[in-house]
């Protein structure tokens, strides 16, 4: 699945955008069915990014978001791996 998002600038200080994915498949392996991701806390983990004017010469951003057969999550942004997940139940 590829989703475009477009917003405005992005802030250092915003802790309230989130990707928000809900699956069947996800029921009983993660709370409620879905995982949730900060956009900004993610993207500021990445060895890339520091600063707001990091994220000022940037405007493209890809999540790249893997499952395997667990259904444990590996996150990347622009090629940098950001996260393993395993959710804590």
């Amino acid at each position: 699945m590829q989703v475009d998002l477009t917003v405005k600038r992005l802030f250092v200080n915003d802790n309230t955008s989130e990707i928000t994915i809900a699956s069947p498949v996800l029921e009983g392996k993660y709370p409620e069915g879905k995982i949730t991701i900060p956009i900004i806390g993610s993207i500021l983990e990445s060895p890339e990014y520091f600063t707001q004017e990091d994220l000022d010469r940037y405007n493209l951003f890809i999540f790249d978001i893997t499952f395997d057969n667990e259904l444990n999550i590996s996150l990347t942004i622009n090629g940098w791996e950001i996260v393993n997940v395993i959710p804590e139940i």
